[in-house]
This record gives structure tokens, C-alpha cells and sequence, in this order.
């Protein structure tokens, strides 16, 4: 704790204390005293003038019979704390009660005192009474009669009763400074620690935020300095949590980023590099010999065509990809037609259809309003939709396309398959580029793995959002929004292929 601020601030106020308490202590004692002493010798100054006036009234009054007979006389009042001397300092009372013998030279007064006595000043003396054998405090008071000091009174007073009673206010004073020392102890204690304890908190704070963690407050909300420090530091370590957050999410993304990156490039070789291999071969067959006329015109010329077809929808795939991430699309919009739309696509698909041996089912209502799109892209979204269906439909199977009017104006396409449905760990990741459940057999059925990523980007290019329901053995159901009406329309046209 001495080393802690909490005892160093207490350690610091308690000197304090005690030096004010000492200070106080001493000079009290001391103007005590003195102040004692000054009061006594005021009031033995007091009575023996009184009584010098007393003694120089008789000797007034009885001249011849001198200082020794009047002093005699009123020995019976005066103690032994009480002498009349004579103008040599003998003193002429008290000594028959204590057998000194008349005329003993008391020592608490020196020559000098005498002196100054017999010229008429009140003098005041301590020294060593060897009468009460002990320091006392002497006043002498000279009797006047008329101009002349004929002797002297001389008042003692042992001066152990006046440092007993100031003993007696010193030990009153140190025990009064000692229960003022305790209890600013503890108010110190309490004082330091409420400055401390704020301050010993952010220190805390601080270590859990050099290793990481600012969710760390300050509860402090006192309006002084140390109140605007915690407060200070709760909105430092909120931004700080919020710049390190936002880093963090940005690092996750310059990852994801790479990572898609690196996927895409595989993913666009490993695309391209079967239908090659196939094609390559074919060629070399044909400049070896080992195909003749018959057989590549028959079997392996068909094959050529059909990879070569398969990596060109790839290529257009990868471009309208590129361009509709990038934001280079001025389409023009304009009223569609749904049904209409629907039944051009399905018209398309129809060789598609009839070999898979499945039926497709458009429920338009013939009364749904147009939606506001681009006739082409719309077209290649139920393109891509609708032939995903038919390929991974079973044969004799049905496929629904419906609509469905929601609230707030918005119009939803439906597209319901009865395939082989999709595992719920794969239906966060099916709108992505090359992402495939089945790879094996989406491959061999012809798909580029792009054609959900551009319905994606397509939609959302329109206002519009895409989902998807299914669940393994259930078959699949995607599903796209878009809006009834549009605030602006965008001119402009663009070209792209379909999927």
C-alpha cells in the first residue's frame, strides 16, 4: 500500500495532520503556560501591594516602632508563601515556624532584585526555593513610605502546581490531537480512496484495452475533474471499439475479398479446362488419324461443338457478371408483360423440357398489372430460374411458375421444382459464383455455376430481392420480389446474353 497513490495521498495527509496537530499542540501548551504564569504573577502582584500597602500604612502611622515590630505583628497572617523583608532582603516573618532563625538571607531572589526593589520596581523572580525545596515563581513588592522603600514583600508560588496544570492541558490537548489524528485517518482514508478508486479503474481498463478488450467502462458520475476523466475515457475506449470493429470487419472483407479471389480463378480454370481437354483431344485425334472422317463428323464433331458452345455461354456468363457488379448497366425500363414474358422463356426452353420429359406449369393471372423491369434481363432471370428446374427435375415431374401480390405494392415470381432439394448448409452459399451442391452432376448437365449469382444481381439491380426455400428430398422453391411501381425510371439500353 506505500507504494500504491492510495497510500502515498494518505501517507502525505496524515503529516499534514500531524504537523498541524503538533504545531498546535506546542503553541497552545506554550501560550498556556504563559499565559498561566503571566495571570499568577498579576495576581501575587495584586496582593502583595496589597499588603505593602497595609505594612506602609502602620509604619506611617507608628513610626519609631520600625519594620520589625509591624511585621511581627501580622506574621500570624502571612505563611510561609508569604515574607516581608527588610531593605538588606532578611526576611523578618516565617522563621520562628520553621526554626531558620530571624534574618536568614532567602537565595530565590538575587542582589540585582534587591536593588531594583529598594528603588521602587516590582520585581518577579523564578528560581530554587530552598525553604519548599522546589522551583518557585517570586514577586517582590517593595513597601513605600512616602518616597523611601523600607523593604519588601515577597510573595512565592512553587511552580509545580502551575506545570501540573499545564501537564494537565498538555495531556488533555495530545489525547484531543490523537483522536483528531485518528479521525482524519479514517476521513483521509476515505477522501484518498474516492480519488484513488476511479483513477485505479481506468488504470485496469486500461490493461484489459492494451490486450484487446474495450468493452470496459468507467461507472463514475461525479461532476468534478475525475467524474470527466472516467467519462473521457468511456468515450475514447467506445471509439476505439468501434475503430478496432470497423478494422476487423474491413480485414474480414481485403480476406473474404482474397479468398473469392483466388476461388473465382480456380474455379474459371477449372471450368474452361475440361471442355478444352475434350476439344484438344478431338483435334489430335483428327491430325493423328486415330478419328477418321466418319467418326468425327458423327460422334466427336457434335461433342466439340457442344463444349465449345459450353465455354462460350461461360465467357458471356462471366461478363454480364462482371458488368452487373460493377454497376455498368443503363437498361431501359419499362412495362412487362409477366405472362407474356414467361411464355416467350418457356418457348425457348421447350427442347429443354421435352428432353427432361417434365411439365411446366405458368400460373400468371391474366389480370396482374405489368411490372416495371427490363424485358430482356427479366427474361434471363426466368430463363436461368426455370432451367435450373428442368435440370435437376426428375422425369414426369412438375414445375410451377406462380405470382404472388404482397403488401407495400411488390409482386413475388415463384419458380417450384420437385428435384432433390438443397441441404440447409448450402442455402447461405447458393446465390455465389461457381457454387454448386452437386458439382458432378451440374457439370454434366451443362450448368457454368453463374447463372444464380447474375439472377441475384440482376434482381437487386431492380429494386428487387431473391430467395430460397428447400430442404433435401422436398424439391426447391426460388422465389424473386420486385416492385410494382418505380419513383424514376433509368434510360438507356444495354446488351447482354442469356444464360
Amino acid at each position: 500500500m506505500a507504494n500504491s497513490l492510495l497510500g502515498k495521498m494518505l501517507l502525505a495527509f496524515l503529516l499534514v495532520v500531524l504537523l498541524t496537530l503538533s504545531i498546535t499542540v506546542l503553541a497552545t501548551t506554550h501560550l498556556f503556560g504563559s499565559y498561566y504564569v503571566a495571570e499568577k504573577q498579576r495576581e501575587m502582584t495584586d496582593r502583595g501591594q496589597y499588603i505593602a500597602g497595609a505594612i506602609a500604612s502602620e509604619l506611617e502611622s507608628k513610626p519609631v516602632a520600625g519594620l520589625l515590630p509591624i511585621a511581627q505583628d501580622l506574621s500570624g497572617y502571612f505563611g510561609e508563601r508569604v515574607l516581608v523583608l527588610d531593605r538588606r532582603g532578611l526576611a523578618l516573618t516565617g522563621a520562628h515556624q520553621h526554626g531558620m532563625g530571624m534574618g536568614r538571607r532567602q537565595t530565590v531572589l538575587a542582589e540585582n532584585d534587591m536593588s531594583r526593589v529598594l528603588l521602587g520596581e516590582i520585581v518577579s523572580h523564578t528560581g530554587f526555593d530552598a525553604r519548599l525545596s522546589t522551583n518557585v515563581l517570586a514577586v517582590a513588592v517593595p513597601i513605600m513610605v512616602g518616597t523611601q522603600a523600607e523593604g519588601a514583600v515577597l510573595m512565592v508560588a512553587p511552580l509545580a502546581d502551575i506545570e501540573a496544570t499545564v501537564s494537565a492541558v498538555r495531556r488533555i490537548s495530545l489525547y484531543t490531537a490523537g483522536l483528531a489524528l485518528v479521525l482524519a485517518g479514517g476521513i483521509g482514508f476515505l477522501f484518498s480512496r474516492s480519488i484513488t478508486r476511479p483513477i485505479t479503474e481506468i488504470s485496469q481498463a486500461t490493461e484489459l484495452m492494451a490486450k484487446g478488450d474495450f468493452q470496459t467502462r468507467i461507472e463514475n458520475d461525479s461532476p468534478d475533474e475525475i467524474g470527466r476523466l472516467g467519462r473521457n475515457f468511456n468515450k475514447l475506449a467506445a471509439n476505439l471499439d468501434h475503430t478496432i470493429s470497423a478494422l476487423n470487419r474491413e480485414k474480414g472483407k481485403i480476406q473474404k475479398m482474397e479468398r473469392q479471389r483466388r476461388d473465382f480463378v480456380a474455379d474459371v480454370s477449372h471450368e474452361l479446362r475440361t471442355p478444352l481437354t475434350s476439344v484438344h483431344g478431338i483435334l489430335e485425334g483428327m491430325m493423328d488419324g486415330v478419328i477418321d472422317e466418319t467418326q468425327a463428323r458423327e460422334q466427336y464433331l457434335p461433342l466439340a461443338h457442344r463444349e465449345t458452345s459450353r465455354m462460350n455461354r461461360l465467357i458471356q456468363n462471366l461478363l454480364d457478371l462482371a458488368r452487373l457488379e460493377a454497376g455498368n448497366h443503363t437498361w431501359e425500363i419499362h412495362a412487362v408483360d409477366l405472362g407474356q414474358a414467361v411464355t416467350r422463356v418457356l418457348s425457348r426452353l421447350q427442347p429443354q423440357i421435352a428432353e427432361a420429359g417434365v411439365t411446366v406449369r405458368a400460373e400468371i393471372p391474366a389480370e396482374l398489372p405489368p411490372i416495371p423491369a427490363n424485358e430482356e434481363r427479366l427474361e434471363q432471370v426466368l430463363t436461368n430460374l426455370i432451367a435450373n428446374a428442368i435440370r435437376y427435375s426428375p422425369p414426369s415431374e412438375d414445375i410451377t411458375v406462380d405470382t404472388k401480390i404482397q403488401p407495400g405494392e411488390r409482386i413475388t415470381i415463384s419458380i417450384r421444382d420437385k428435384g432433390p432439394g438443397i441441404p440447409e448448409k448450402d442455402l447461405p452459399h447458393i446465390w455465389e459464383r461457381f457454387y454448386r451442391v452437386d458439382k458432378s452432376r451440374s457439370r454434366s448437365a451443362g450448368g457454368t455455376g453463374l447463372g444464380l449469382a447474375i439472377v441475384k444481381e440482376i434482381i437487386e439491380a431492380h429494386g428487387g430481392t431473391v430467395e430460397v426455400d428447400s430442404a433435401p428430398g422436398q424439391g426447391s422453391t426460388f422465389s424473386f420480389t420486385l416492385p410494382l411501381h418505380r419513383e424514376t425510371d433509368n434510360p438507356g439500353t444495354e446488351q447482354t446474353g442469356l444464360a
